[in-house]
C-alpha cells in the first residue's frame, strides 16, 4: 500500500505541475505503473442510446486511427453497450471468448490494433450524457485479472481528481495575474470543462442566459474555425492545448463598440468640444454630431461625459 499512496502522491504534484496537453499521457505513464498494459485510450464524449462519441482522446501507445475507426463499429459493439449501462463498473473482455460470430466487424477492428484483451472504466456525468473513460489494452493472450480491476477501479478516481486539478492549474497558468480573469477550458465540442466564475458572467453579458457548461454556437463555430469571436459585449480568445481549447474572455474596448465615426465623434465630445466645433471639425452637420453621440451612449450603456470620458480613459490604461 504505501508504494501505491507515495505514486498517488506523485500523480497529484504532477498535476499541479504539467502542462494540461501532455497531463493525460503522464497520467497514463503512472498507471502502466500499477497495471501492465501495451497500450490505452483516454476519452472524453458522449452517450447515445447503443453507441459511444467520442469528443477527444488521447491514444497512448496505438495507431491513433483506433478512434477513428471505432465509429464504424461503437453500435455494433456488445462491450460498448455494456459500458454504456454502467460506465463506473470495470468492464473486463477477452476478444476471443467474448465476442460470437455475429460481432465479426468489431473482431475484425480488434484484430486490426492487436487487441486481445481490454479493461474498461469510465464515469458518467450526473447532469447530461458526457462521458469519461480509460480503456487499457492487451495484445497477448494474457488477460487481465481480478486484482488488476480492482487496481483500475482504485486508481481511477484519483485518476480523475488529479485530471481536474490539472485543468484548473492550467488556467493558471495561462492567464495574467495583474488581471481579472475570464477564463475556461472547453472540450471539442463545446462542453467547458473548467471555468472561472468571471467567464460564465462575461458569456452571459454577451448571451443572456448563457449555459455555464457548454459554449455558446456562436463560440464553438469560432473555437472550430481557429478565429477569435468578438462581439456585442465581449471578445473571446483561442488557443488549442492538447485535448481542450483554453477560451480567453474580456470585455470589448469601447472604441471596438463604436463605428470609426462614432470613436472620433465620441473622443472630440469627450475632450470638451461642443457639437458645432465638432462638425466643422469632421466635415458633419450639429444634427449628425448628436445623432452620433446617442448611438455612442447607448453602445456604451452611459448617459453623460463625465462617463464617456471614463470609459475612453480605460481603453487608454488597457
Amino acid at each position: 500500500m504505501e508504494p501505491f499512496v507515495a505514486e498517488l502522491s506523485h500523480l497529484y504534484r504532477m498535476a499541479s505541475a504539467t502542462p494540461v496537453e501532455q497531463f493525460p499521457g503522464c497520467a497514463l505513464d503512472q498507471l502502466r505503473a500499477w497495471i501492465d498494459f501495451d497500450g490505452a485510450v483516454f476519452g472524453f464524449g458522449e452517450s447515445g442510446a447503443d453507441a459511444l462519441t467520442i469528443g477527444s482522446s488521447v491514444v497512448y501507445n496505438r495507431d491513433a486511427a483506433i478512434v477513428g475507426e471505432y465509429a464504424a463499429v461503437s453500435s455494433a459493439d456488445p462491450t460498448t453497450r455494456r459500458f454504456l449501462q454502467s460506465p463506473g463498473v470495470v468492464t473486463n473482455v477477452d476478444a476471443h471468448s467474448d465476442y460470437t460470430a455475429h460481432d465479426a466487424k468489431v473482431k475484425r477492428y480488434l484484430h486490426r490494433h492487436d487487441i486481445r484483451h481490454l479493461l474498461l472504466l469510465g464515469e458518467a456525468s450526473p447532469a447530461n450524457d458526457r462521458l469519461r473513460w480509460v480503456v487499457l489494452y492487451r495484445g497477448t493472450r494474457k488477460g487481465f485479472g481480478q486484482h488488476e480491476a480492482a487496481r483500475l477501479s482504485a486508481a481511477w478516481t484519483h485518476m480523475l481528481c488529479a485530471l481536474d486539478i490539472n485543468r484548473a492549474r492550467s488556467l493558471d497558468l495561462h492567464t495574467r495575474p495583474d488581471t481579472p480573469r475570464a477564463a475556461a477550458l472547453a472540450g471539442p465540442g463545446g462542453t467547458i470543462e473548467v471555468s472561472d466564475p468571471l467567464f460564465v458572467e462575461a458569456l452571459r453579458r454577451e448571451w443572456r442566459g448563457a449555459s455555464p457548461t457548454v459554449l455558446p454556437p456562436a463560440l464553438v463555430a469560432a473555437m472550430r474555425d481557429g478565429r477569435p469571436y468578438v462581439g456585442r459585449e465581449i471578445e473571446v480568445h483561442f488557443t488549442r492545448k492538447g485535448l481542450y481549447t483554453l477560451c480567453q474572455a474580456s470585455g470589448l474596448s469601447a472604441a471596438a463598440r463604436l463605428t470609426p465615426r462614432e470613436a472620433e465623434v465620441a473622443r472630440c465630445f469627450a475632450t470638451g468640444r461642443d457639437y458645432k466645433s465638432i462638425g466643422a471639425l469632421l466635415g458633419i452637420s450639429p444634427n449628425t454630431v448628436r445623432a452620433q453621440l446617442s448611438s455612442v451612449y447607448r453602445k456604451l450603456g452611459i448617459n453623460d461625459k463625465a462617463m464617456l470620458a471614463a470609459a475612453l480613459a480605460r481603453d487608454l490604461r488597457d
